[in-house]
């Protein structure tokens, strides 16, 4: 089933064509409404479900889900934002609490490689869950530090890639390309990885993203992948503010609950659940990757068509609830 946009290179190319190529009959959603999604899986016996992080959140946490008959799903392959292990070893059991055995093939790209640069197969969903596996044939990678040095094995660095399927330049726009592309043709992806003892990579997160709190760097996606696994929190997404107390930039999260009334009772039940999430936070994280910019409780966290967390949003919505106290 495409629910997927098209025009994104993970719709578009990595989904249409590859059904082109197998033979594979395609369900074209033209948007997501819950209750077509879902009833479509059962009438058309869907056996294949690509999907962006927003809709496996939607899947694990509506409590909709629970009236339909998801039994037929075989496969699901999931890309175009970060997904934690946590959610891939959640997503298992909650296939097979319905009936179904599920094999998940976790994936990386971008539009500047025309598709897939790795690819995690399902043999390691759970051994290596969180991974987005090994680099495509035919490519070349590397991880570098801010110099373009090549980092130890098992630390972060940008992910360069080269290879046939790389684009040759941003049309009319020959800046950007300069800043994107070396001269000896590596593209350098913004994106920040890992590469552990068994050749797998990891996204942590866009390089511009990481949270520099007092020299460590904190990385957005891992703290809202343990947000996400809170029984009470339906979706999160997670900025770097500057806080004068710390004289450093601090992680703040905007949690959505997974109970909206919340906003319609009293303050107090608001303040009990950022308590409680605080808490559940310091069991699971090291202390400088704790939410020292606060909670904020939002009806919905800002997202691009696939899927990725509009970080910018988030950054204009903290400027506006700052100035709305500042008036207070």
């Amino acid at each position: 089933m495409a629910v997927v946009p098209l025009f994104h290179v993970f719709g578009g190319i990595i989904l249409t064509l590859h059904a082109y190529c197998v033979g594979c009959p395609l369900v074209i959603l033209p948007r997501f409404e819950p209750e077509t999604f879902l009833g479509s899986i059962p009438r058309f016996r869907i056996t294949a479900l690509p999907l962006a992080p927003p809709l496996l959140h939607f899947l694990l946490k509506n409590p909709l889900v629970s009236k339909y008959d998801l039994s037929s799903i075989r496969w699901m392959h999931v890309g175009a934002a970060p997904v934690s292990a946590s959610i891939i070893t959640m997503t298992v059991e909650f296939f097979k609490q319905r009936g179904a055995d599920v094999g998940i093939i976790q994936g990386y790209g971008m539009t500047e490689s025309n598709g897939g640069l790795a690819f995690l197969r399902v043999e390691h969903m759970l051994s290596k869950a969180g991974s987005v596996g090994f680099i495509m044939p035919s490519m070349e990678g590397r991880l570098v530090d801010d110099d373009g040095n090549i980092v130890p094995q098992g630390q972060p660095g940008e992910f360069w890639c080269r290879g046939p399927n790389v684009m040759k330049e941003y049309a009319g726009n020959p800046k950007a390309t300069q800043e994107s592309l070396t001269s000896d043709g590596w593209l350098k992806t913004g994106d920040v990885m890992v590469l552990d003892e068994d050749g797998f990579l990891t996204v942590v997160d866009r390089k511009k993203e990481l949270i520099k709190y007092k020299g460590f760097q904190v990385a957005p996606a891992e703290l809202e992948a343990v947000l996400f696994a809170h029984p009470k929190v339906a979706d999160a997404g997670v900025i770097g503010v500057y806080s004068e107390k710390d004289f450093s930039e601090v992680p703040r999260a905007y949690v959505v609950p997974k109970e909206p009334a919340l906003f319609a009772g009293p303050q107090s039940a608001r303040d009990r659940l950022v308590e409680e999430i605080n808490e559940w936070m310091k069991g699971r994280l090291a202390n400088y990757k704790l939410l020292r910019g606060g909670i904020a409780l939002v009806e919905s966290v800002p997202k691009s068509p696939s899927g990725k967390i509009l970080r910018k949003d988030l950054r204009v919505l903290h400027v506006k609830l700052q100035n709305t106290r500042a008036k207070l």
